[in-house]
């Protein structure tokens, strides 16, 4: 019984560091399945010892409630993340903040942006956005800025796909940089 907690300890760190890296919850449901069999083992291993030395039977039930309980953690750790990915969850918030500081880097070229949708599914992560630019800036400068936005947002979230929808700023909004020329500001009183 001890070999085969050490082995499946051994095997189910190597599975574990292997899903981190892949970011794969199968690969961590199979690790964590094959660490709560060395929960169990060492579950029986310490009831065995418990009686052994103190001949009360009590302590084997309560020695396996505890593996029980642990086990029952990882499950619902497990599940927890796991439907977080059926239903599409968005992404964490340091990663949504490190979209949106990408785009703020641009401000130059930009009005603003909004509509920012990003989900993951497994380990890909998907991100599209609307981007106002300013007024004045042609097809293919608009068009370069979205591409170019999109390949840095590409590159600073691993297995990510982003899709940018350019729109013309209409000079109506707040957030407008120096750049804009169709700025309305409403008269004073």
């Amino acid at each position: 019984m001890a070999v085969s907690a050490v082995v499946n300890w051994y095997v189910s760190g190597r599975l574990m560091r292997v899903a981190k890296a892949t970011e794969s919850i199968a690969l961590e449901s199979d690790a964590w399945h094959l660490r709560t069999d060395v929960y169990t083992s060492l579950g029986v291993f310490a009831g065995l010892i418990a009686l052994l030395l103190t001949g009360i039977v009590a302590l084997d039930a309560l020695i396996a409630v505890a593996v029980a309980f642990v086990i029952l953690k990882a499950a619902y750790d497990l599940m927890r993340r796991a439907s977080g990915n059926l239903v599409d969850q968005r992404l964490p918030e340091d990663e949504e903040e490190t979209i949106s500081g990408i785009v703020a880097a641009h401000r130059d070229n930009i009005a603003e942006f909004h509509g920012l949708r990003t989900r993951r599914s497994g380990p890909d992560r998907f991100v599209d956005l609307h981007l106002c630019v300013a007024h004045g800036l042609t097809v293919e400068e608009s068009h370069a800025l979205a591409d170019r936005l999109e390949a840095e947002i590409e590159a600073a979230l691993p297995r990510c796909s982003a899709t940018i929808h350019v729109e013309p700023c209409n000079g109506s909004c707040d957030a407008c940089g120096t750049f804009c020329t169709v700025r309305v500001v409403p008269p004073e009183e």
